[in-house]
């Protein structure tokens, strides 16, 4: 993972100050997590971003509404506590099919591209689920205008799941690029939103909503 991004996690931390000891390390993760590998991945994904809308032609895909549906149910079964989820049942769920997960950095991490497509204005999301009690929904190689209009949408369509208001992680020097947004659910599972620049030079940006199970 690039260091900008653990340094970006970093300042997410330090901007969260006064939150549970498992929340920050769930955030930390949720954000290492969100760009783990997904460099070498794009490589191999036809159609992302600017370059080219999603190959697929299925009329059934799931869009925001059947996403907060999603995350209304994530919260309710990471709110039982995280070791009682299956979360291979969870990622089964969510892909829409039986997926193997791999070891990362001491939790088990499940990857796909959901069957039937989630998309966002036409973009496709990955899903990513670890043990941990994170769920990160993904869509990355996208321009500025199309994150900060994912991210905008995400603040609007995610407010009647909030328990209180969005809270902003200020921007640093290093990181004055990316936005970060978070806000507690009722159930104590925390919803974060946030875009950053891949390449600036490119306009690649990317776009994650993160569900990060109650500590």
């Amino acid at each position: 993972m690039p260091r900008r991004s653990t340094l970006f996690a970093l300042g997410v931390l330090l901007g969260a100050g006064g939150c549970a000891n498992k929340t920050e390390q769930a955030t930390r993760q949720a954000w290492n997590s969100a760009l783990r590998d997904q460099d070498e991945d794009d490589k191999d994904r036809p159609g992302r971003g600017s370059a080219g809308k999603g190959s697929s032609d299925e009329s059934g895909h799931r869009s925001w509404a059947e996403l907060e549906g999603s995350i209304e149910r994530l919260a309710e079964t990471l709110a039982s506590g995280v070791a009682t989820v299956d979360f291979a049942e969870v990622a089964e769920g969510l892909c829409g099919r039986p997926t193997d997960p791999i070891e990362q950095e001491g939790t088990l991490v499940y990857n796909c591209d959901p069957e039937p497509l989630i998309l966002i204005d036409d973009e496709p999301v990955v899903v990513e689920i670890d043990d941990s009690g994170v769920v990160s929904f993904i869509v990355t190689n996208i321009t500025d205008d199309e994150s900060a209009s994912f991210l905008k949408q995400a603040q609007t369509r995610l407010a009647n799941l909030c328990a209180e208001t969005w809270t902003g992680v200020p921007a640093d020097v290093e990181n004055a690029h990316e936005e970060f947004y978070t806000c507690p659910m009722s159930s104590g599972t925390m919803i974060a939103v946030g875009r950053f620049p891949r390449d600036l030079d490119a306009n690649q940006w990317h776009f994650s909503l993160v569900v990060l199970g109650p500590g």
